[in-house]
Order: structure tokens, then C-alpha cells, then sequence
């Protein structure tokens, strides 16, 4: 017997052209036999859908639960205005996604386990992340735990820091909130000063008639600083700012890393992914720390790296580029620097742009490479994606260097 006559005996698995739509009978009192009560409203329903469509639906219609014709159910304000369309999503498997309705659904959709609906709110939430929304859906997903949009917002959020910072949108959030933005490593800033102002802006926003939590949050949200990317007149400037006084004292041991690192400079290599070593590894600065370029015309940029911080190893770098070469940024020592007073850096490269969106220019970067360097006078090559030299026209390359290691 050959193979096409055992497929034909075992039979196969087909499919009608036109599925049916249940969406007609979708609030509708022909067939039903059942009435839902949200608030004030009543629905018309079928068992058999709304079991099918939901597993918390399924055991709250059985025999053992249910032994009525009628099901009332407690919503919050917000949810029972979106009940129609989380019904109409379990009849016809489809649903309109906006601002005003995607939280309380994503929240009915968890409630009643309806997987579906919960994956294409969450995905919709992750797509439309912007500066009117990123605060309360950044506190949304950590309430319910919904990592896709945790990450997304914190990523948004670290990249339009100076925005949410001097627009006061950071005060909204509470202490372990602002801990967690604070750590991150994709913030987008001038330099670690800015992470400093941040917290004196957050200080004030708060009348807190026990010293004492004021004194742990300080410590909290000074844990994420990575006081090592400080300068010394940051430092100095930091103990004796006034909001500060009653806590310099709690602080020592984060400065002490400052002078510690600008002293002797890191005697080990730093693995930039490694969250104990974190202090020592640079934000996305725009200053300092690195250096923005925004000229398309040949140009060379001078630069000092991290290390300038600890004038023992102070390197200066230079980088070149040239429009015949638009996807190459080529790495060069300074005249008058020794190759063997060189030693191994990663050089973070990231390539910022900006969408307009209600009103304001949100930061996007567009690549964020980690290139191993340990003879300099490469070039880096940035990719070939479209609109890559309308990017550095208009906004610029920002280039920031991670030391790997630097002799003790």
C-alpha cells in the first residue's frame, strides 16, 4: 500500500470555508440562557460561549456554582464601562484597542483568564508606550506583574530621562518606583548629576512628617547612583547641597567609591553585564563621558573617556568621520599618547533619533552596540540601516566609553 492511500485511510483534518460568527448573537436575548448583571447593566449571554471563551467563566457557570439563569458580577467603574467589549472579544475573537479601554481590559482579561485578549493588550501597551502614558503604565506593570511592558516602559522612560525629569513626571512615583528607573543603565543624560537632581527634585515634591523614612528612602534611591562616574567637585558639591546636610553622613560610603575610583582607577576588568559592577559602568551620557556629534562635513571630535576621571590614566581619543564612509566611526589615539600607555576599553556606540508624538520629540535609539577595542585605531561599523546619515544630521551620534580593565 503506498503512502498517499495510508493518509487517505487514517484520514485527514479539514476545514470549512465560512468558520461561524457568534458575534450576531453577542448581547442578544434570542437563544440566551443566561443574563449577566455589571452594575446597572444587564447582558444577555450563552453558556456554552462564554465557557468556551474563558476557563474562570467556565467554573462559575457550572452546575456547582451556578444554578440560576442569572450571573452578577463586581466591577470596578473603569472595567464595567469596557464590559461590552471583553463580551463582544468572547463571541467574535476580535477587539478596538485605545488608550481610554486597553487597561481596564488587559484587567478583565486577567480576571477571567481570557489569555488571548491579555497577549494583544499587553503587545498594543508595549507598541503605544509614550510620554503621556509610560508613568501609569510603568506602575500597571509592576502592580501586575506584566514584564514585557515593565521592560518596555523603564526602556522609554531611561531614554527620554532629561524629558520626565524637568517635566516633574518623576515625583509621581513612589520610592521603590524611583529606585528602579534610577538603576538603569539606559538612562540617556548629561552626566551622573543628573541623576543627583532627579532625587533632590523627587526630595521636594514630598512633605514627609517622619524624618526617619526620609532618611531610608535617601539611602534607597542613592544605591542606584553610580557614584564612581562622578567628578570630586560633584562630590563636594553634592555635601553641601542643603537638602542634603542631615545625610552625608549615611552617603560616605558611596563617595568613598568616588574618591576610591578617581584615586587608583579599577584594578580589575569590568564585565559591563554584571549588575555587581555596575557602579562602575557609564549611562548613555551625552557629556562627559562621551561625545555627540551632529555634522555630516568631514569632521574629527577630541574626547577624554571615563578614566580622565582618575588623572593617573587619563586617555584622550579622537574620533573621525567621513561622509564617504557613513556607516564607519574610526578610533584614534590623540598625538602625543604612547600606544603602550593603552589599555583595553569596549566602546558603547548608540545611535539616537527622535519621533514627534503629541507634541514632543521622544528619544529612540536606534542601535546600541558594545564593541571590544583593544588596539586602537579600528573602525567601527554602525550598520546599514535606512535613514542612518539623516540620523546624524539631525541628531547626532552619541559615543560612550566603558573602561574593561585599567592597570592598579
Amino acid at each position: 500500500m503506498d503512502s498517499s492511500s495510508t493518509s487517505l485511510k487514517c484520514g485527514q483534518l479539514l476545514a470549512g470555508a465560512n468558520p461561524p460568527d457568534y458575534g450576531v448573537f453577542c448581547n442578544s436575548e434570542e437563544f440566551s440562557d443566561l443574563k449577566l448583571t455589571v452594575g446597572e447593566t444587564t447582558y444577555f449571554g450563552h453558556r456554552i460561549v462564554l465557557a468556551t471563551a474563558s476557563e474562570v467563566l467556565q467554573t462559575m457557570l457550572s452546575s456547582v456554582w451556578c444554578s440560576t439563569s442569572e450571573l452578577r458580577l463586581e466591577e470596578t467603574g473603569d472595567c464595567e464601562a469596557a464590559f461590552l467589549e471583553f463580551l463582544e472579544f468572547l463571541y467574535t475573537w476580535r477587539v478596538r484597542l485605545n488608550e481610554e479601554n486597553v487597561v481596564p481590559l488587559a484587567l478583565l482579561s486577567d480576571k477571567y483568564l481570557v489569555k488571548d485578549l491579555a497577549a494583544l493588550c499587553v503587545s498594543y501597551m508595549v507598541e503605544e508606550v509614550c510620554t503621556e502614558n509610560a508613568i501609569p503604565w510603568f506602575r500597571f506593570s509592576l502592580k501586575y506583574n506584566v514584564e514585557r511592558l515593565f521592560n518596555e516602559c523603564i526602556r522609554f522612560i531611561s531614554h527620554n530621562f532629561e524629558h520626565f525629569h524637568h517635566s516633574g513626571k518623576l515625583v509621581e512615583l513612589d520610592t521603590n518606583e524611583m529606585a528602579l528607573v534610577l538603576d538603569s543603565g539606559a538612562i540617556v543624560c548629561k552626566s551622573e548629576m543628573d541623576i543627583i537632581q532627579a532625587i533632590l527634585k523627587w526630595m521636594k515634591a514630598y512633605d514627609r512628617p517622619v524624618q526617619e523614612s526620609l532618611r531610608n528612602d535617601i539611602v534607597q534611591l542613592f544605591s542606584s547612583v553610580r557614584t564612581p562616574m562622578l567628578t570630586p567637585a560633584d562630590v563636594d558639591k553634592i555635601e553641601k547641597t542643603k537638602e542634603l546636610q542631615d545625610f552625608v553622613m549615611l552617603l560616605l560610603p558611596k563617595f568613598y567609591l568616588t574618591y576610591k575610583y578617581h584615586s587608583f582607577g579599577v584594578g580589575v576588568p569590568i564585565p559591563s553585564d554584571d549588575k555587581r559592577f555596575k557602579n562602575y559602568v557609564p549611562r548613555i551620557y551625552t557629556e562627559r563621558c562621551g561625545t555627540t556629534f551632529n555634522t555630516t562635513s568631514f569632521w574629527e571630535h577630541y574626547f577624554q573617556t571615563p578614566s580622565h576621571m582618575s588623572s593617573k590614566h587619563a586617555v584622550t581619543l579622537k574620533w573621525k568621520y567621513q561622509n564617504g564612509k557613513p556607516n564607519e566611526l574610526e578610533l584614534l589615539l590623540a598625538p602625543g599618547i604612547a600606544q603602550g600607555m593603552v589599555v583595553p576599553y569596549k566602546l558603547r556606540v548608540v545611535r539616537m533619533t527622535k519621533r514627534l508624538r503629541k507634541g514632543f520629540k521622544e528619544v529612540k535609539i536606534v542601535n546600541d552596540t558594545v564593541n571590544h577595542v583593544a588596539n586602537f585605531g579600528p573602525c567601527i561599523d554602525m550598520g546599514s540601516s535606512d535613514g542612518y546619515q539623516k540620523d546624524i544630521k539631525t541628531h547626532g551620534l552619541v559615543v560612550a566609553v566603558l573602561p574593561t580593565g585599567l592597570p592598579a
